[in-house]
């Protein structure tokens, strides 16, 4: 009967709707990705050195400082390195489309949340999962930094439902997928901290969440500051996202300049540049374009 009743609950919530409709992604996403595995439309340097490096992980004779620069380098590949070496290739595929697929229910409980209507949440959630960028990522065959975005989104629905501590440790998650990503969850936790300071000077009384917060974002910070300094010339801020303008800076932001401006337009056209109309979160999105505009 309880079943019954949590069942029932979960329907009118919604909740059903947007699992089944995630569960429709991964099998369709894990459908293309395998196809192009057996048609041997597989890329070494996405599918093949993914599997290397996460067998590396499990064969390699670490010490303390190789082991923190592996780590803060891309922390979740040591999490998930078992699961990844026994899966092998195919493994990974499904992994990938089930994760990304995922990530709508807890944007469906965040979008609930701030709407309090289960209508126009279901509309943001589905339409995640049918933006067109998305696609790269499961094409492109697998990315490690693909697991940012439900790890990230998972954080923020906890946060949001009061589970301090959980969402923290998602969050944290989310910023070892791959350096620098940490930057994202430094910038929420940095808000969150401001946020919640404010609320604590105008009760008087400083908060346990205030405190929490500004330790949490002092980690973050040595966490940035530690991986700046230990990845520098390997795998350092510039290297690694390939932002090292070859003919002057003023050249590599003017190279492919009308491409550049197609394909910020392409990314805002679908959410119709709502995005950019959020204090808070369209800071999260100046990283994106100041790549965009500095590649070449």
């Amino acid at each position: 009967m309880k079943f019954k009743e949590t069942a029932r609950k979960f329907a009118i919530d919604g909740y059903a709707v947007i699992v089944i409709l995630s569960a429709i992604y991964t099998v369709i996403w894990s459908y293309i990705s395998l196809e192009n595995y057996y048609a041997l439309n597989t890329y070494v340097f996405d599918l093949g050195v993914v599997l290397e490096r996460s067998w590396l992980i499990l064969h390699t004779g670490w010490n303390f400082v190789s082991f923190l620069k592996e780590f803060l380098g891309s922390g979740i590949v040591v999490i998930v390195s078992p699961f990844f070496v026994l899966g092998g290739y195919k493994f990974l595929l499904v992994f990938q489309s089930f994760f990304i697929g995922f990530s709508a229910v807890p944007l469906y409980y965040i979008a609930r949340h701030y709407l309090k209507n289960r209508v126009p949440a279901l509309l943001i959630a589905s339409a995640f999962l049918v933006y067109f960028p998305l696609a790269g990522a499961n094409w492109y065959d697998f990315h490690y930094q693909a697991l940012f975005m439900p790890l990230f989104l998972v954080g923020y629905a906890h946060y949001l439902r009061g589970n301090v501590k959980t969402s923290m440790l998602f969050l944290f998650l989310s910023g070892i997928t791959r350096y620098p990503y940490v930057i994202f969850p430094l910038l929420l936790s940095l808000w969150i901290t401001a946020e919640s300071l404010l609320e604590s000077y105008r009760s008087g009384n400083v908060s346990r969440k205030s405190i929490q917060f500004v330790a949490f974002s002092l980690i973050l910070i040595v966490q940035l500051g530690l991986s700046f300094i230990l990845l520098s010339g390997t795998h350092g801020l510039a290297s690694d996202i390939h932002l090292q303008p070859s003919g002057g800076l003023t050249s590599d932001l003017f190279a492919d300049f009308d491409a550049k401006i197609l394909t910020v337009v392409l990314y805002l056209i679908p959410v119709l540049g709502l995005s950019l109309l959020s204090k808070k979160w369209s800071i999260f999105i100046i990283p994106a374009f100041v790549l965009i505009f500095l590649n070449t």
